[in-house]
């Protein structure tokens, strides 16, 4: 333990080095040329000069008669004695003697007061309604870049902000300045970092609701997702809103708050919920109501109050959670203690977000010279936790299973056993076989039909990482080799993917109206190239306006694994053709070509479930032997049938019907 407060003292030590050099001194910046040519903005955090109650036009009248104040920023104008609500300007000169008069940028962060910028008595840049009275303000978040180009070697940078919705007024994030492409380069950066925060979230949360509601009894699983829903919101409305600005989701300053003090509450929330359920033993019934009531309360006092009195709430509730992050990890501790299990998977996922969350709480309130590291320990502490927990669900699942074992051993002993019981064992063992056949079945493709193509593509990544002596013929030569098995093996993966599901939850089917030629014109696209590379010519002939009622997912993997099969089956030189017309209520879609053909021994055990037939292709192409009898299945719950008609040697003719929209009769 004193080796990590030792850790921490000097991490929290080490960012208050990180702070650039230069610093804004009595309200002037000195910078070189050089400063300003890197590719890297420089922090605009220092003193700047504070004019209370002074609007931008009034300074530029008076600014020889008015006497400024320093102010600290990033800071609120309240640290000098002022009142919070009101308004004020910003002033910062910056010199910099330039032989080369560079575009210049600059990054302003969200401010949640109203604003004005002005570089060198130009209005660059606003967000929300300057205002010197409350009703006519309004605030925003409104994160921004501007580009100017200096027309001298001093910059008189000026905000004019006023504040009369927020706890505090004043520039509470620092301003950068740079070159053009720093500042182009810092938000592309800045906006991929919180999309892929935000993304994986998202993802994670929706995996362990799916996960959740195929076991309902699993709470852990429940509120982690929450947890991470809820840090994917705040994210989202804190980390300067960039990802909501590029989806041009123009929320309000108002909600924006509210989403950001709710996101916070449901994490701390959710967090004593998910530690909880997954150290029961330590389960403390007081504080874990106790946090639930006092989140509740303050969720509803947040929605239907506004941000001008909510805002206050912050600062006492963050002391609130720095004691429920206390407490959580001297639980966590406890835990490793008690050696419960994965209890060290969570405190070392633990530790890294309680000291990032520290670092922010800290920060947040200007107690500190750092840096937001909140996404960075989220993304450790999720991926901790979601491999802790996908070991957890394993170990259950193989106790299942064990159990089920046992249970089924212990039923053979026992003679006087009832009727019914045994009925309900025998259909539980049924379905434990049958899905172990699944699994048996997905391992054996993943192990002859798919490992196939990746020692292609590792066997030729090798040769071409020490064989300078491949020719463009060559190397193209193998790259339509690796074309080829990758198209089959994405087709291998979709069957494998629809018959594992199909085999443990059931195909459902969702109709829909859909055109014909759209169909075969999408999968045409996907076949095209391959059918190229092999010499066989693809030709459609069917008329727009024929219409199906059919699963559009269910008719694009038929037709999929039809048109692969005739590409497959058929060498190079020959030709397939695709027709589609109306017969009796039904829609006919006729697949030809000049292949191989099928011996007849095969075909009759085409669609033998328990007859998995595969071969190799003209050029030895492999296969499953799951697509046809997919292609059966799905169109079977369409209401559609399936036709094969061929011969060794002469080709092969595959006509699916499928019923034809109303509309085409009436």
């Amino acid at each position: 333990m004193r080796s990590l407060h030792v850790l921490f003292l000097l991490w929290l030590f080490g960012f208050s080095l990180l702070k650039a050099e230069k610093k804004p001194d009595q309200g002037i910046l000195h910078l070189s040329e050089n400063d300003l040519k890197k590719e890297k903005l420089l922090s605009l955090d220092g003193q700047w000069n504070f004019y209370w109650g002074t609007t931008f036009e009034e300074y530029r009248q008076n600014k020889i008669r008015l006497v400024p104040r320093l102010l600290n920023v990033p800071g609120n104008w309240g640290s000098l004695g002022y009142p919070r609500y009101g308004f004020g300007t910003y002033v910062l000169r910056v010199v910099c003697n330039q032989k080369e008069r560079i575009r210049l940028g600059m990054w302003i962060p969200s401010v949640c007061n109203a604003y004005r910028l002005h570089i060198n008595h130009s209005l660059l840049a606003k967000a929300g309604h300057f205002s010197t009275e409350k009703q006519k303000s309004q605030p925003e978040y409104f994160p921004q870049e501007v580009y100017f180009q200096p027309r001298s070697d001093t910059l008189e940078i000026a905000f004019e902000i006023s504040n009369f919705h927020c706890r505090e007024g004043g520039l509470n994030y620092t301003p950068r300045i740079g070159s053009a492409s720093a500042v182009q380069y810092e938000s592309r950066k800045s906006l991929i970092i919180n999309s892929f925060v935000i993304g994986l979230l998202t993802l994670v949360a929706v995996y362990f609701l799916a996960f959740y509601l195929g076991n309902l009894n699993d709470k852990k699983a429940f509120y982690f997702a929450l947890l991470c829903l809820s840090a994917a919101v705040r994210q989202a409305s804190v980390t300067e809103c960039i990802v909501l600005k590029q989806f041009c989701i123009a929320l309000p300053w108002e909600w924006l708050v509210k989403l950001e003090f709710i996101s916070l509450f449901g994490i701390m929330n959710f967090a004593v919920l998910y530690f909880s359920y997954l150290f029961e033993e330590e389960k403390n019934k007081v504080i874990l109501y106790s946090v639930s009531w006092i989140n509740g309360i303050l969720t509803l006092f947040i929605f239907f109050f506004p941000a001008s009195i909510t805002s206050f709430v912050i600062p006492p509730f963050l002391l609130f959670s720095f004691a429920i992050l206390l407490y959580l990890l001297f639980i966590s501790i406890k835990t490793v203690y008690l050696k419960r299990k994965f209890s060290i998977w969570f405190l070392i996922g633990y530790v890294s977000i309680f000291i990032c969350g520290i670092n922010d709480i800290l920060y947040s309130q200007e107690l500190i010279s750092s840096t937001y590291m909140l996404p960075a320990g989220i993304i450790s502490f999720v991926f901790v936790n979601v491999v802790m927990l996908t070991l957890l669900f394993a170990d259950t699942f193989h106790a299942i299973e064990r159990l089920s074992l046992q249970l089924e051993e212990a039923n053979k002993n026992q003679k006087q056993i009832l009727f019914e019981r045994t009925v309900r064992l025998s259909e539980k063992t049924w379905e434990l076989e049958r899905l172990n056949e699944v699994k048996d079945k997905i391992f054996s493709i993943i192990a002859h039909d798919l490992r196939s193509p990746v020692k292609t593509l590792s066997a030729f990544l090798t040769i071409a990482a020490v064989d300078n002596t491949l020719t463009v013929s060559e190397l193209k030569t193998h790259l339509k080799k690796i074309q080829r098995d990758t198209e089959s093996l994405n087709l291998t993966l979709d069957n494998l993917l629809m018959w594992s599901r199909n085999q443990i939850q059931g195909a459902s089917t969702h109709a829909s109206d859909l055109e014909v030629v759209h169909l075969i014109t999408q999968c045409l696209d996907l076949y095209r190239l391959p059918a190229e590379n092999k010499g066989v010519s693809i030709k459609s002939a069917v008329p727009e306006g024929l219409y199906l009622h059919a699963d559009k997912d269910h008719m694009s993997l038929v037709l999929r694994n039809i048109i692969g099969n005739a590409l497959k089956f058929t060498n190079p030189g020959g030709h397939i053709s695709i027709s589609s017309r109306i017969h009796d209520h039904y829609v006919q879609i006729i697949i030809e070509d000049t292949g191989i053909g099928i011996p007849k021994q095969h075909l009759e055990n085409m669609f033998n479930p328990a007859n998995h037939y595969t071969t190799h292709g003209t050029t030895n192409e492999k296969g499953t032997g799951l697509g046809l009898q997919l292609c059966k299945e799905y169109l079977e719950k369409n209401n559609g049938i399936i036709t094969i008609k061929s011969e060794s040697g002469e080709g092969t003719r595959v006509c699916l019907e499928i019923p034809a929209t109303k509309e085409l009769f009436d």
